[in-house]
């Protein structure tokens, strides 16, 4: 029973990692440190960004196993610090396995910031980014405009089950669309500007971060798919726009 409860515990601390977009390699470690303070034998831990498997051998000739899939990725990076300080409070001997678990799942039930406020703050970022882009007030205003709608009509077609390929090409044909209209009332705006900036907070940085230091640590499958996700996100927001400059030309 004791030893079901530290499976679950060491599954459930690598499920919230990799859904908040940790490497693979901080899931794994993350186990490991829990299970050399709480446990006793061997494991197994095995992660790839959409699945964590784990298998303990109690010495004792039991072996249990379990597995957790990873469903759902988003960047949290407040929520993989608190499942670091949960880890590092197991690890020094601070909670017992059922305090562990039950913080690993007041953590993930926790509200945080709303899908609007999700919104309105990527959206500032893009109006920011069309600033630095040596933009102005008004390609501050529509980068604002652009990034919102665009990550409006990405949510939508989530609803419905579209893949994310097809909301990443969404990131890239509503703001090239909005513009293309709006220079034709503002044709001293720098559309452009407006384009790159209202994209830049939709490109997979992090994703590409993570990829490379997946495969420097030596987990070559996480790294290659997590540079496979990446590179499909940004084609997907090269063809929405290029697709759209290419229709307004002609």
């Amino acid at each position: 029973m004791q030893d079901r409860i530290l499976l679950n515990v060491l599954l459930r601390a690598g499920q919230l990692l990799l859904e908040s977009g940790a490497e693979t390699y901080r899931a794994e470690d993350a186990a490991l440190y829990m299970f050399n303070r709480l446990g006793k034998g061997d494991i197994s831990i095995f992660a790839v960004p959409t699945m964590v498997i784990i298998e303990i051998d109690n010495g004792e000739g039991q072996t249990i196993s379990g597995h957790r899939r990873i469903r759902r990725r988003a960047i949290h990076l407040g929520k993989i610090e608190q499942v670091n300080s949960i880890v590092r409070s197991v690890s020094e001997g601070n909670l017992s396995p059922e305090e562990a678990l039950s913080a690993l799942n007041a953590l993930d039930n926790a509200s945080g910031l709303s899908t609007f406020q999700t919104l309105l703050a990527t959206a500032a970022a893009a109006g920011v980014f069309s600033l630095l882009l040596k933009g102005g007030i008004l390609e501050l205003i529509f980068g604002f405009v652009c990034c919102f709608l665009a990550q409006l009509a990405g949510l939508f077609f989530h609803k419905v089950s579209m893949y994310q390929f097809f909301n990443s090409i969404l990131g890239g044909l509503v703001p090239t669309l909005l513009m293309l209209g709006v220079r034709q009332f503002l044709p001293n705006i720098q559309h452009e500007v407006v384009v790159i900036g209202s994209m830049l907070p939709l490109f997979p940085g992090v994703a590409t971060v993570n990829a490379i230091r997946d495969a420097i640590n030596g987990d070559l499958i996480s790294g290659v798919s997590r540079a496979a996700e990446a590179v499909m996100i940004a084609v997907g927001l090269g063809i929405g726009a290029a697709g759209i400059y290419l229709l307004g030309v002609m």
